[in-house]
Parts: structure tokens; sequence; C-alpha cells
């Protein structure tokens, strides 16, 4: 039988049709995400800004990026991501390494190469077999 939210078995399942961040937040405590105060607003805004800069962001910046009272709640938060992004079990590249660069961005007039404009560098290292 269809619920209320018009699609067969989303609201058995724990969908909310209104998309409340109660459902999100239930749904990341049974994934073992601990309770927290600060709203899911700042989480996922720090969540951004730790992403869209290639170099990193400090605690105190976000702090006063999102306006935030509390240094050590920016720190722990930014502490906790970067914990979640680490593979446990990863292992160092031994032996022979090689490393390989690319530009992404397809075929543009102007210079070429390192000069390119609009262009994206790409790294990748493995190890050679």
């Amino acid at each position: 039988m269809a619920g209320r939210s018009g699609l067969p078995g989303l609201r058995a399942a724990g969908y909310d049709r209104r998309g409340r961040a109660g459902v999100a937040l239930r749904r990341l405590r049974q994934a073992g995400v601990p309770y927290t105060r600060t709203p899911l607003t700042v989480w996922f805004a720090a969540a951004w800004y730790m992403t869209a800069d290639p170099g990193g962001v400090a605690a105190l910046t976000l702090q006063r990026l999102l306006d935030l009272g509390s240094y050590p709640t920016m720190w722990t938060m930014l502490h906790r991501y970067r914990s979640a992004m680490v593979r446990p079990g990863r292992d160092l590249l031994t032996g022979r390494v090689e490393v390989d660069e690319t530009f992404l961005g397809g075929e543009r007039p102007g210079p070429r190469g390192r000069g390119a404009l609009d262009k994206t560098l790409v790294v990748i290292g493995g190890r050679a077999t």
C-alpha cells in the first residue's frame, strides 16, 4: 500500500516525505555518529568549505566564516571529518613509485601545458610493478 508520500514502501523504510533533518540525524546516529548540539546546517557548511578549498581550511578560519562561538567545537568537527576521510589499513607506497600529471579541460585556444587557462591539474601516483 502506498503511504502518504505517494511512493510505496518509503514510509515503511523510515523516510519522511517532508525531508526533515530529524530523519537524517536518526540515520546518522544509527551509523555511529555521536550526538552533537551543532546544527546540521553548520556541519554541511563546514564540509563544503573543507572540500571547496584545495589547500584545506583551518578551524579558526571556519569558526570565523560560520560565525561559531567556540573554537574547540570547530576543531573537533574538522577532526571528525578528517578522521572519516582516512582509509583504515592503507599502505604507503614502497619500492619504485611512478607519478604522472595531466590537465583536464579539453582543447582550448591559448597557452598549452602549465600555462593553460581554465584547466585542472591532476596528479596520480602509484606503485610500479
